[in-house]
């Protein structure tokens, strides 16, 4: 399960070659409809390689759409797998809001192991000078 097909900014994963890799289906999982035309125009400003880079988001098309109770719409993408069996995982795994609880756990993770690492790094630097 990933968040977007976009990752830290512009590091685009592409779910059709990583599902293939790693033999799983890939599910695409976000409370925000993804803004194509928007990337697009970013993409093709910043990255010498923008038509590889839209490649991916061009592939994907647009996202399947699930009402999440009174929260509101969760956007997804699934690879692999069949849209209703994907419905049903997402489901499944939605305890709080609209974000699945692997994404909404590895986001706290992520945050705080960067958060660490930062202090740590800041921590080596003034212990050189």
């Amino acid at each position: 399960m990933l968040p977007s097909v976009s990752l830290g900014g512009f590091n685009i994963v592409d779910p059709y070659e990583l599902g293939r890799r790693l033999e799983v289906p890939i599910v695409i999982a976000n409370p925000k409809k993804p803004n194509l035309k928007a990337v697009r125009a970013a993409l093709q400003h910043h990255f010498h390689d923008w038509k590889d880079r839209v490649r991916v988001f061009d592939v994907m098309g647009s996202p399947n759409a699930l009402r999440v109770g009174d929260e509101g719409t969760l956007y997804f993408y699934s690879v692999g797998m069949q849209a209703r069996t994907a419905r049903k995982a997402l489901l499944s795994v939605i305890l709080f809001g609209r974000k699945p609880e692997p994404l909404r756990i590895a986001r706290i993770l992520a945050r705080a192991l960067s958060h660490t690492l930062s202090v740590n790094a800041t921590r080596r630097m003034c212990h050189k000078r």
